[in-house]
């Protein structure tokens, strides 16, 4: 039997992101940091997996490096969208963080982010609630 995962009952399971738009670069620029607490009971490696919707295929996806570690994982990458600023209202952020496994890739939590609701002319940081079902902020 597989040990459970949940998210820690005291305060849910968040992750950090900064997101930016580089009007220079015509690029929008997303930093994935780390997630805050996640309450795991397996050592399996954690990895985080960007779609820029409503494109959702390989041009779009982005995806972190695993990090082995149970409930405070940290990943420090950064990743570029070529795109133009109108396009910005039209597109949604995808973050979900997955469990790395050798059958299939399950996903522990997620989170949609609607670019229009952002200012992203300044750096945007923030944490930002994962759950289960796709949830909007």
């Amino acid at each position: 039997m597989e040990p459970e995962r949940r998210f820690d009952n005291h305060s849910q399971a968040r992750i950090k992101l900064t997101l930016r738009y580089s009007v220079q670069r015509q690029r929008l620029i997303v930093t994935v940091h780390d997630i805050e607490n996640l309450e795991r009971d397996d050592t399996r490696g954690l990895y985080v997996k960007l779609y820029l919707l409503p494109e959702r295929g390989k041009d779009t996806k982005r995806r972190t490096m695993v990090v082995k570690t149970q409930k405070s994982p940290v990943f420090e990458e950064t990743f570029e969208y070529a795109m133009q600023q109108g396009e910005l209202g039209q597109k949604r952020l995808e973050v979900s963080v997955c469990e790395e496994r050798i059958i299939k890739n399950e996903p522990v939590g997620k989170v949609v982010v609607d670019l229009d609701r952002i200012s992203l002319v300044l750096a945007h940081t923030k944490l930002f609630p994962l759950s289960r079902n796709h949830s909007q902020n």
